[in-house]
């Protein structure tokens, strides 16, 4: 099955609600990837929620993306990427916005 056959990529973004998920939500969802919010903030779900799109469950979202993207503070990044990485498909990318927390 070729990529076009398949339909465009699915992107997680962990900590959507938050001024880097924010603007990085903001651009995916004027795109044409199906994209999954991901925000365990009540602030940030609100913020989510606010922007018009639906907050998703990490574990079930991680699991059927092709990139996940997570938009968490480095001292956070640590402990999210250990619970979420193993949850990851084979052949997933994973990004983070933070060069220097990694």
């Amino acid at each position: 099955m070729t990529e076009a056959q398949r339909g465009p990529a699915i992107i997680t973004v962990i900590g959507a609600g938050g001024k880097m998920g924010m603007r990085v939500s903001d651009n995916l969802a004027r795109s044409d990837y199906s994209v999954f919010y991901v925000e365990n903030s009540p602030a940030g779900v609100e913020r989510v929620e606010n922007a018009g799109r639906a907050v998703s469950k990490a574990t079930d979202s991680v699991s059927a993306a092709d990139v996940v993207i997570f938009a968490v503070p480095d001292l956070a990044l640590q402990e999210v990427t250990a619970e979420l990485v193993t949850a990851m498909k084979e052949g997933a990318i994973t990004l983070t916005l933070d060069p220097a927390a990694a």
